[in-house]
């Protein structure tokens, strides 16, 4: 699964490129293994990448419970995959998924 911005970088991805609500850059330095290294620019994530995306976020919810946690919590805040759709600073609406508020990952609840 590809990491959003601000937090993904290709070093944490196997070199794949961060995806985003929108094509977008963080500011600054990502710590990496390598040290501290600029972020790169995310792809904007494509509509049809989103429901293998909630497949993963579903998956891992149920590993976790299959490991005996009672429950996961999402980080869908601050700037990751999540609230970029939710929110409006990085959904242009340029590309297909952009400015697709709520609608990406409104069947995370199911």
């Amino acid at each position: 699964m590809a990491s959003s911005v601000p937090l993904g970088h290709p070093s944490f991805l196997e070199d794949a490129q961060p995806v985003s609500a929108s094509v977008t850059k963080a500011p600054g330095h990502a710590h990496t293994y390598a040290g501290t290294q600029p972020y790169t620019a995310a792809r904007s994530l494509r509509a049809d990448e989103i429901p293998r995306l909630l497949q993963d976020f579903r998956a891992g919810a149920r590993n976790a419970m299959k490991a005996g946690f009672d429950g996961i919590q999402l980080h869908a805040s601050n700037g990751y995959l999540i609230d970029q759709f939710c929110g409006t600073a990085l959904t242009s609406g340029a590309t297909p998924t952009e400015g697709r508020s709520k609608t990406g990952f409104a069947c995370c609840a199911k």
